[in-house]
């Protein structure tokens, strides 16, 4: 994700964010005394340390703006300044409790603090997209879905079109393989398997490791035999229409409680593999044609596969066989 991504308001923000910090320094250096008679607190006895804070201030305000010529590159000097920016409201919610600070003081804390939550995080979180997207840059594949299923090639040197052209199979596109549930999904994969099969299709797993990964992982998981197609471009994530996931996809309620029983089954995280963020999937496809899809709609879903195996899986006729893609 380039610099472009970053919508236009949020860098404008940054650049909002260092002017109001370059002033209030200013104003804090050049007359120290003014904020306390504002808000009617006991003026320091050490005026000097508090006009160090606003020196503080005003080279934060230059770190903003430095930082808007490229939020994402230089997200560090944006988390710096979320950080103080949640913990002084905590701190002066708790000296209001107290009575100690006086009620004039939360109009500070709400422009100079809060205000900036959503722009920051918000710009922290584009960071993160970019920075846990995997050791591979994800491709620009616009191909159509038998290119990328042509370009998809198993440990065994065939290609996913040639498998699917052999006989239905049930594609399992995997998150990285440090993924609590992409380590679930295995263990569902090695349970099911049978029942898969006996279904007449044949499973095949996709993941974003090199291709010795995924053999390492298959044996772990008691796998061997499964065609395996190392993705790390996410190629064939993408001819398969699965993104990237949001936020909540990623980390709202559902999915922390789903992690939490995962976790309890024995599904332990591990190092992440591939991009963080990708969101998986499980498809049934044959002669180059997705004939039934389940894309997660969040990262914590788990799939019925057997049901998913079972549908409506009967090999499309050569005059639809063009139009069935999902």
């Amino acid at each position: 994700m380039g610099v472009s991504r970053v919508p236009q308001w949020l860098r404008q923000s940054l650049v909002f964010a260092g002017i109001w910090h370059l002033a209030l320094g200013s104003s804090i250096v050049l007359a120290p005394s003014a904020f306390f008679d504002l808000t009617g607190i006991a003026v320091p006895n050490y005026l000097q340390m508090w006009q160090g804070a606003g020196i503080m201030t005003g080279v934060m305000g230059l770190g903003f703006l430095i930082s808007a010529r490229n939020p994402l590159r230089y997200w560090p000097v944006i988390l710096i300044g979320l950080i103080p920016k949640v913990l002084a409201p905590i701190g002066v919610l708790w000296g209001f409790w107290r009575q100690e600070l006086p009620t004039a003081l939360g109009t500070l804390v709400l422009v100079n603090d809060v205000a900036w939550w959503v722009p920051f995080s918000m710009l922290l979180w584009l960071a993160v997209r970019q920075q846990v997207a995997g050791e591979y840059p994800r491709s620009t594949f616009r191909g159509t879905l038998r290119e990328a299923m042509r370009h998809a090639i198993s440990g065994e040197g065939t290609t996913l079109l040639e498998l699917s052209e052999s006989g239905p199979r049930m594609v399992i596109f995997l998150r990285d393989t440090g993924c609590i549930f992409c380590r679930e999904a295995l263990a569902d994969m090695r349970t099911l398997r049978s029942a898969i099969e006996a279904t007449g299709m044949s499973l095949v797993a996709v993941h974003m490791g090199m291709p010795d990964e995924g053999e390492a992982l298959a044996e772990r998981y008691g796998l061997q035999g499964v065609e395996l197609i190392a993705d790390p471009l996410r190629e064939l994530y993408q001819a398969f229409q699965l993104q990237q996931g949001s936020f909540l996809q990623l980390f709202g309620p559902r999915v922390i409680v789903r992690g939490i029983v995962a976790t309890i089954r024995g599904h332990v995280q591990g190092w992440f593999v591939g991009d963080a963020l990708q969101m998986p999937g499980a498809f049934v496809v044959a002669h180059g044609a997705i004939l039934r899809a389940y894309r997660h709609v969040s990262a914590g879903d788990r799939p019925d596969y057997i049901a998913l195996a079972t549908g409506e899986c009967d090999v499309p006729g050569r005059r639809s066989r063009k139009h069935s893609a999902a």
